[in-house]
């Protein structure tokens, strides 16, 4: 589950599973609800990532950057999040998605250009993880 927060002129972002990889891969999936109607989309091809971050928040915004990033390089919207393996400071995992065609273009939305440092947390409550922050729209 993803939900959002507000914040004056950005959005903010807040992933929610049941562990941290999950709720990384929950925030991740909302941050592509922002640029598209991911439902609209399907898992035609995947690609492997790896990220490293001097802790967990930073490994989550290398993450969800990485994620951005990878979605601009592929012209992709990215509907499945999958961590391969997770420790303090490294995250490797596989996004599916599908490349953007000509028939997709009323079901884009908004370009997210970044996840930011803004409200960045990365913590456990009441046995529920949770990884949250801003992105620049």
């Amino acid at each position: 589950m993803y939900e959002y927060f507000d914040h004056p002129s950005d959005i903010g972002i807040k992933g929610v599973g049941n562990s941290y990889g999950e709720a990384f891969c929950e925030a991740a999936r909302g941050v592509m609800y922002i640029m598209a109607d991911i439902n609209c989309f399907t898992r035609e091809f995947d690609v492997e990532i790896e990220v490293g971050g001097i802790d967990r928040e930073f490994l989550f915004l290398n993450f969800l950057n990485r994620v951005i990033f990878e979605s601009g390089i592929y012209r992709a919207i990215w509907v499945d999040f999958e961590v391969i393996e997770l420790n303090e400071n490294y995250l490797k995992a596989k996004i599916y998605g599908e490349k953007i065609k000509s028939n997709h273009k009323g079901l884009l939305k908004v370009e997210v250009k970044a996840a930011t440092l803004s409200e960045l947390k990365v913590y456990e409550a009441d046995g529920k993880f949770y990884a949250q922050c801003v992105v620049d729209i």
